[in-house]
């Protein structure tokens, strides 16, 4: 509260009684402009400070909406090309498998046709050489009737050597099919795991290499994400900052106003006391 000292001979003119009415009635007035002020002072710093609040929240949620929608928007792009690349290897196995089925459907087609072809032609074969033999013998029965008997002693040893001959035929192309059979088949179970080892090295460089994609864009995310946290705590810590000192600036400036606005007021009434009592 602001005590004011009644000059000597002011007080010997007004008297004490009258001089400690004026101490008081200054005093007063001191109390209610100093609580105008200071009401004044604290709304309008209040206001300031609601605006001041207002903005730091707008673009503190502006930042975080933008953030999150850039994280949506990147999340959503690598889920696409996941995606994406999930189809295209998915239709790359089943176009390879279907072309795997569709060749070795299309060898054993072959196989079987070279097979049938074989026994036909060898069935054939025998056939003829049957016909030739039993037309062979009927025209020497024909024709040699009286020496059967030293004829049948030939015949039977031909008939032997031929049979051995036309089985031992049989046996070497028999062997020769299942020889041939067994390569293929061979070459084919090869070529099978061949492919199969290709495409499961493949999918397993291509399941890496999306891995660690994406572990990279998540490591770029989240290094994103604590530098835009950290500008805007940075941000916010500079803004508090700047509110601290423009709260003490204003505070002297408003003490200094004060000061000056008392000098005046006093000088005012001691003027007028001065005017009165001449």
């Amino acid at each position: 509260m602001l005590v004011i000292t009644i000059p000597k001979p002011l007080r010997e003119k007004l008297g004490d009684k009258a001089s400690d009415s004026l101490v008081e009635l200054l005093n007063k007035v001191y109390q209610t402009t100093r609580e105008d002020i200071v009401e004044v002072s604290l709304d309008k710093f209040e206001k300031k400070l609601v605006s001041e609040t207002s903005q730091l929240d707008k673009k503190i949620t502006g930042e975080i909406l933008r953030l999150e929608q850039r994280l949506i928007e990147e999340v959503t792009r690598l889920e696409q090309k996941i995606a994406e690349t999930e189809a295209k290897l998915d239709k790359r196995i089943t176009e390879e498998v279907t072309r795997l089925e569709q060749k070795i459907a299309e060898t054993e087609m072959k196989l079987d046709k070279r097979i049938t072809e074989e026994v036909a032609r060898l069935e054939q074969k025998i056939a003829e050489t049957e016909a030739k033999l039993d037309k062979r013998i009927t025209e020497e029965v024909t024709r040699l009737e009286q020496k059967i008997a030293e004829t049948e002693m030939k015949l039977d040893k031909r008939i032997t050597e031929e049979v051995a001959r036309l089985e031992q035929k049989i046996a070497e192309t028999e062997a020769k099919l299942d020889k041939r059979i067994t390569e293929e088949v061979t070459r084919l179970e090869q070529k099978i795991a061949e492919t199969e080892a290709k495409l499961d090295k493949r999918i397993t460089e291509e399941v890496t290499r999306l891995e660690q994609k994406i572990a990279e864009t998540e490591m770029k995310l989240d290094k994103r994400i604590t530098e835009e946290v950290t500008r805007l705590e940075q941000k916010i810590t500079d803004e508090v900052s700047k509110l601290r000192v423009e709260m003490a600036s204003y505070h002297a400036r408003l003490i200094r106003w004060m000061f000056i606005f008392w000098i005046g007021q006093i000088g005012a009434l001691i003027g007028i006391l001065l005017a009165f009592f001449k």
